[in-house]
C-alpha cells in the first residue's frame, strides 16, 4: 500500500508536520524514497506525498543540519587531519580525511536542497548540483588520490581551499558575517539565523 511503501523507507507514511520530527529523518532513506521515476499514479496520492518530501527540510532545519556539518568539516579537516599528518599518524589522518569527504559532501547537498544518497552514488549526484557541486567533485578527487605520506601538505591546501568556498558561500548568502577562515566559527553564525528558538539555541555540534 501506499502507506507500507513510505513507512518502509521513512518509518511514517506522511510528510512531517513539525521540525522536531523533520530532525529524526535521514537524507539516505528520503533520497532513496523519492528518487526514481513514477510510472503511474492514478490517484496522485503517491506523488503528492512524494512532492512534500522533495521540497527538501524546511528552512530551520536545513540550517540546522548545515551549522553541524559546517562543525564536523572544520574538526576533521581543518583540525583533526593536519594534527594527525604532524604527528606522523597516518591511519588516523586517512579517518579524518574520510570524514570529511563524507561532511563536505553532505554540506553541499544541503546547500543545494537535495538528499544526499547512499555513498556509492554520493558523487556522482555530487557533480550534477548546480552549487559548488563539479567543484567540490574534483577537488575531491585529488584529495582522496593524494598520499599523506609523501605530499600531506597538498593535502592541507585543498581542504583548506574547499573549506574556503564554502564560507565564500555563506557569507555571500548572508549564513555568516564571520571573517574567519575556520569553519567553525561560521556553524554558530548559521544557527543565529534560525527562526526556532529551540533550535537556535541548540548545540551546533548536533544534528537532532
Amino acid at each position: 500500500t501506499l502507506a507500507d511503501y513510505y513507512e518502509k523507507y521513512l518509518s511514517l507514511h506522511e510528510v512531517p508536520a513539525t521540525n522536531r520530527l523533520w530532525l529524526q529523518m535521514e537524507d539516505i532513506p528520503l533520497s532513496t524514497a523519492t528518487n526514481g521515476r513514477v510510472f503511474m499514479d492514478h490517484l496522485g496520492c503517491f506523488s503528492e506525498i512524494r512532492a512534500g518530501f522533495l521540497q527538501h527540510y524546511p528552512r530551520d532545519v536545513r540550517l540546522k543540519r548545515m551549522a553541524a556539518e559546517c562543525m564536523q568539516i572544520a574538526q576533521s579537516g581543518q583540525y583533526n587531519l593536519p594534527r594527525s599528518l604532524k604527528r606522523n599518524h597516518y591511519v588516523a589522518a586517512a579517518h579524518a580525511r574520510d570524514a570529511f569527504v563524507s561532511h563536505i559532501c553532505s554540506l553541499i547537498h544541503l546547500i543545494n536542497k537535495i538528499y544526499k544518497p547512499y555513498y556509492k552514488r554520493e558523487q556522482e549526484s555530487l557533480r550534477h548540483l548546480p552549487i559548488l557541486g563539479q567543484y567540490v567533485s574534483r577537488e575531491l578527487d585529488h584529495l582522496v588520490l593524494v598520499s599523506l605520506d609523501d605530499n600531506p601538505n597538498y593535502a592541507i591546501f585543498i581542504v583548506e581551499n574547499l573549506c574556503q568556498k564554502c564560507i565564500e558561500y555563506l557569507q555571500e548568502r548572508q549564513l555568516s558575517s564571520s571573517r574567519s577562515d575556520f569553519l567553525l566559527d561560521h556553524g554558530p553564525q548559521i544557527l543565529a539565523r534560525i527562526e526556532d528558538e529551540s533550535l537556535r539555541t541548540s548545540n551546533p555540534w548536533t544534528f537532532h
